[in-house]
């Protein structure tokens, strides 16, 4: 006969103040400890004796023994009195996790001092599934988000149902709508027995999101130095709620609220304040929507430096090193100007950079504090220089098309040369501008060996195509114009005549060769041929390029024509001095022109001519951009000079001159003409780049009797795109205003047909919408003013007519740059059109390859 006795009367005393709730709760209110009616008096188990715990059983659950007997601290063999605090303890703990909705524990005597104990349970349901439901008011979750949020809750399924599990379901929800800014959504749940399954339910929880919240306002508190609006424009995107905001807007995210309070701490390290804490931080609530941040700062004193040493330094003396890291005792102590001039100046005249370009490829630094005495620091500068590194091998991994010895020839390092890290940017940038490898994915590996003292430099580099096709249909001249071109800019002559080479065609050698033809029927035929070898002798970087061409053109309006033949040769090479960024070109052009009364040229109207143009040119340019496609910083220069030999003046008297018709002073064109164009790339916060450029041209000629040539003449207006070879005729963009293509758009003076003076200013703010190697996006908005003039005497860099809109450029490798702008101008574009001006609508762009011309 069993023998057995309920230990209850610590139950009810141990959990009399634990509630739950839901209907859950009802059904599980209290512990229930009833004495069983087998019980036997009490004196069968004597009280007080020490008992041996021979064996435990555990009823109405299927959880495993050892891990429940964990939670209970008690094992078997345990040596224990009934009752007593370890058995009250027992209780309390497997109550206490929340495993179980009922406890009991029986003692049955067994034999002599040997108990067996015996835990009966009621297991508390398990979480089945969670479903997230719509809220009966406010504003609902969508399908989408719903499902997005049933998948973070998943981990919470197979748990057992308690209110800890129901408090880390609303912070899960709640941090998913605070990435959105929604800081106070409203939660509700409850649970439904799931029937399917045993001892499951399934939790239901309502989501009403609530508003966005916006950030009313930012208040400081504690600042003394440094004031709101200072710490405000240092945190980059908690921003206030102000109607210039629109594109960051106000929302509030914690994350990034949480990395904003370091950079105000980073503001005030700035300046000297080393002690800076911020002592709290609230968000106070103000409206449904708004809310308003308080910060407390401690600023502490400010820090100036005092003495700087340097230690282990052989290669450059003390006095060098404190001259060159350009600190001096008694400026403001700024941690981070320290470490942009010991080791992360962009413009790489750092500390680090000096050794690194020296051959230290080894060369480690710490700077260490070793000394605070009341407003000032000292600071020990502990270098390690190591030994110089000289370039072993250097491996390119990726080319699939491209010649090794074409990427090889663009490194400006050579196995045996000291190492230089200017050497390897300097090399990449002359990579990026080859456009034959996707910018985003080259890569630079130095592999140091420090046992010989050498380093291999891996480049490893990923194709993209280059080549590039065009078939258009466009609007010009008053007739529509189909266009045919190929442009295989990494072409190979040297794999012409190998079959095995064409894939579609031979390439890999960093040749370009063009193709290009037009027609609109009988009235516009244009046929071109371009090629370049860029390295010309296969030695040194000097870029041989030719071209040919011919142009037929008929007069709708005159009945006029105008034909032209012309060629260009040119050589140019890569110079050393100043730097390796300056290129200079030599190029000897012809052009013969044989006209009648062409519309719009306004020479030889009655009797026809034939006008010959033979000119050199010359070009000092220096570019410096990071890469080509969507360049981030450098800068980019270039200076022409255009002449051709006074033939007309030099064989002719003045008074022959005088008296000659313009078909004889033309017939063999002179003039000097001259263009100058800047252009500089600045990087404002992460990819977001200012590029600002200026330019200008003029056209003179040498004998004041013979008036400025009627070709190469400046227009302005539009796109600044044109397919016609026309009187040489420089057609200049200027967005916002009409297409300059027949005739001038923008000029003073009576600059229809064309101006001899130019000038143009232009502001892009640029922003990347996708960088990958299938297509480069970038959007932009752009500030830009320029203006034509009639004569040099009229010339004025502050005369100009002003527009401003926005755009996005896309970059296809198959098809080059294509852009879209839409512009509104400020001003008319010439004083026949100022009595009916107005900026609106405004005027749509399109432009197809960039900018060629600089302009």
């Amino acid at each position: 006969m069993k023998k057995q006795l309920t230990l209850y009367c610590f139950l009810v005393l141990s959990f009399c103040g634990y509630t739950q709730s839901d209907t859950l709760t009802e059904k599980i209110d209290s512990l229930k400890t009833q004495l069983s009616k087998n019980s036997l008096p009490t004196n069968n188990l004597e009280v007080g004796k020490i008992y041996t715990v021979k064996e435990i059983v555990l009823e109405g659950t299927n959880k495993n023994k050892s891990a429940v007997l964990i939670r209970s601290g008690l094992a078997e063999g345990d040596k224990i009195k009934i009752p007593s605090e370890a058995t009250r303890e027992a209780v309390r703990k497997l109550w206490e996790s929340k495993l179980f909705t009922d406890v009991k524990l029986y003692a049955e005597k067994i034999k002599g001092d040997d108990v067996k104990l015996i835990f009966k349970f009621k297991e508390t349901p398990q979480i089945g599934k969670i479903k997230v439901v719509k809220s009966e008011t406010g504003k609902n979750p969508s399908k989408s988000e719903r499902e997005d949020l049933e998948g973070n809750l998943k981990n919470l399924t197979y748990r057992s149902y308690n209110p800890n599990v129901v408090f880390r379901a609303k912070e899960i929800i709640e941090k998913y709508y605070s990435d959105e800014g929604k800081l106070y959504p409203k939660i509700k749940h409850y649970i439904k027995n799931d029937t399917t399954k045993n001892n499951k339910v399934i939790l239901f929880i309502e989501v009403d999101e609530g508003p966005k919240v916006k950030i009313e306002d930012i208040v400081f508190k504690g600042n003394r130095a440094l004031p709101d609006s200072k710490l405000r424009k240092a945190m980059k995107e908690t921003k206030r709620k102000l109607w210039w905001n629109i594109i960051r807007g106000a929302k509030f995210i914690e994350s990034e609220y949480t990395e904003d309070l370091n950079l105000v701490k980073a503001a005030y390290l700035q300046y000297g304040f080393r002690d800076i804490k911020i002592l709290n931080d609230s968000i106070i609530k103000t409206e449904e929507d708004k809310i308003k941040l308080i910060i407390t700062v401690d600023e502490g004193k400010r820090y100036y430096f005092r003495k700087i040493n340097f230690v282990g330094n052989t290669q450059y003396s003390n006095e060098f090193l404190i001259k060159y890291l350009d600190i001096q005792k008694g400026d403001v102590y700024n941690e981070q100007r320290l470490q942009q001039r010991l080791t992360m100046d962009p413009r790489q005249t750092d500390i680090s950079s000096l050794y690194l370009d020296d051959g230290y490829l080894f060369f480690n630094l710490n700077a260490k504090e070793v000394k605070i005495e009341n407003d000032s620091v000292d600071l020990e500068i502990q270098i390690f220089e190591g030994k110089q590194a000289v370039v072993g091998q250097i491996t390119i991994v990726g080319n699939t098309k491209t010649s090794d010895h074409v990427i090889l020839r663009e490194i400006f390092m050579r196995p045996g040369d000291l190492f230089k890290r200017s050497d390897i940017i300097r090399s990449q940038q002359s990579l990026h501008a080859l456009r034959y490898f996707a910018p985003e994915k080259l890569q630079v590996n130095p592999k140091p060996n420090p046992a010989n003292g050498t380093v291999d430099i891996e480049f490893v580099v990923e194709e993209q195509p280059s080549d590039q096709f065009e078939l258009q249909g466009g609007f010009g001249a008053g007739r529509v114009v189909g266009t045919l071109g190929l442009s295989f800019n990494n072409f190979s002559t040297k794999r012409f005549w190998k079959r095995k080479y064409w894939n579609p065609i031979p390439s890999g050698d960093g040749q370009t060769l063009t193709l290009r033809a037009q027609s609109s029927g009988p009235w516009y035929q244009s046929y071109n041929f371009s090629f370049t070898e860029p390295w010309f002798g296969g030695k040194k970087p000097n870029a041989l390029s030719t071209s040919v061409y011919h142009t037929r053109l008929q007069s709708v309006n005159t009945g006029g024509y105008q034909y032209i033949t012309g060629a260009t040769v040119g050589l140019g090479k890569r110079l050393k001095w100043p730097d390796n960024f300056f290129r200079f070109q030599y190029s000897l052009g012809y052009q013969k022109y044989d006209v009648f009364n062409y519309s719009g040229l306004n020479i030889a109207t009655n009797d026809p001519g034939t006008f010959n143009n033979l000119n050199t040119k010359i070009t000092i340019s220096r570019s410096s951009i990071d890469q080509p496609l969507y360049p981030r910083s450098g800068s980019e220069f270039n200076i022409i000079a255009q002449l051709t030999a006074p033939f007309v003046s030099l064989l002719n008297s003045p008074d022959e001159v005088k008296g000659m018709s313009e078909v004889n002073q033309y017939k063999w064109i002179e003039y000097h003409k001259y263009k100058f164009h800047a252009g500089w790339y600045n990087k404002i916060i992460d990819n977001l780049v200012l590029y600002s450029k200026v330019n200008f041209g003029l056209l003179a000629s040498y004998n004041k009797n013979i008036p400025i040539s009627p070709f190469e003449r400046f227009y302005m207006g539009g796109s600044g795109l044109t397919g016609f070879n026309i009187d040489g005729r420089e057609i200049i963009p200027l967005r916002g205003f009409s297409e300059a293509n027949s005739q001038n758009v923008v000029f003073n003076g009576d600059g229809k047909n064309g101006g001899v003076g130019a000038i143009k200013y232009t502001f892009e703010l640029r922003y990347p919408i996708s960088l990958e190697q299938q297509a480069t996006i970038y959007a932009l908005a752009f500030a830009e003013a320029g203006n034509t003039f009639s004569s040099l005497r009229q010339f004025d860099p502050f005369d100009v007519k002003k527009a401003a809109g926005m755009g996005i450029r896309l970059y296809l490798p198959m098809l080059g740059m294509l852009g879209f702008d839409y512009g509104f101008p400020f001003n008319a574009a010439n004083s026949e059109l100022e009595p009916s001006f107005t900026s609106f609508p405004g005027q749509f762009t399109f432009t197809f390859g960039g900018n060629i011309s600089g302009w």
